[in-house]
């Protein structure tokens, strides 16, 4: 496989991508899910730093990197298809954020993710990903996306020397 990260800065073309994703994971999404509504969880996609993990002309995966301030920024949101888990794409590109973040001398990498008290069984695939990448769990917010049936895990993962200015 010829994987290759690209940035994507057009809000158009970042819409388009993760709708695609989104449609494609049902065990993740309910089905019928619009981007109206991700972009009510997640936050708008506009100021995001966006990278899409491309075989060939095929999104394989995305994700989208919010930077809240000079020491830290977030995943706000990443998808690979399912067909293609486990073969090191969601790696390479919490990777590519990952140096994208220490280029800009940032310390904190911080995810949210779907607590297991939920018991869905996919974001227990989601939550072990990222232990298995160095992210520690930090707190439980049971009503973070405004109701108690997605209790919201935040998890965070320093990624240069501690010493934010």
């Amino acid at each position: 496989m010829m994987l290759q990260i690209k940035e994507l800065t057009h809000l158009d073309e970042k819409l388009a991508v993760v709708e695609a994703m989104v449609q494609a994971l049902p065990d993740w999404f309910d089905e019928g899910t619009t981007i109206s509504e991700v972009v009510e969880a997640v936050g708008s996609f506009e100021d995001m730093s966006f990278f899409v993990a491309y075989e060939a002309q095929e999104a394989l995966g995305f994700i989208a990197l919010k930077v809240h301030n000079p020491c830290t920024a977030e995943i706000g949101m990443m998808a690979v298809l399912a067909a293609h888990h486990g073969k090191g794409i969601g790696r390479k590109l919490v990777a590519h954020c990952e140096a994208f973040c220490r280029a800009r001398k940032m310390e904190f990498l911080t995810v949210k993710t779907v607590d297991e008290s939920d018991g869905n069984d996919s974001y227990r695939g989601t939550r072990a990903f990222y232990h298995a990448l160095g992210f520690k769990p930090l707190e439980v917010f049971p009503k973070f996306w405004g109701g108690t049936e997605f209790p919201c895990l935040f998890s965070v993962k320093c990624i240069r020397g501690c010493d934010c200015v």
